[in-house]
């Protein structure tokens, strides 16, 4: 959502939306542009920062892989307990 509404917005500034990315980070990515001072230049970095810490196709499949081997075993054959692993998956 925020690269169809910020990034390739035309009409927003770098610096605008560069205020906007910061402002939608929390945790790791947060920290990950947290150092960059708030300039239109930056901008450009700390997207490609983000780009390269979380577009990473191999490393989002194996995160996945392991969600899924670590998803807990049905312990009765009930339709509730079925249901609550499909909707997990």
């Amino acid at each position: 959502m925020f690269k169809a509404m910020i990034h390739e917005n035309d009409s927003l500034p770098e610096i605008q939306k560069f205020h906007y990315l910061k402002s939608s980070l929390s945790g790791e990515a947060e920290r990950l542009v947290s150092n960059l001072p708030m300039t239109a230049n930056n901008y450009t970095i700390a997207w490609m920062l983000l780009v390269e810490r979380y577009e990473n196709k191999c490393l989002i499949a194996a995160s996945h892989i392991r969600q899924l081997l670590g998803l807990k075993q049905l312990h009765k054959d009930t339709a509730s307990e079925f249901a609550e692993l499909v909707n997990t998956i």
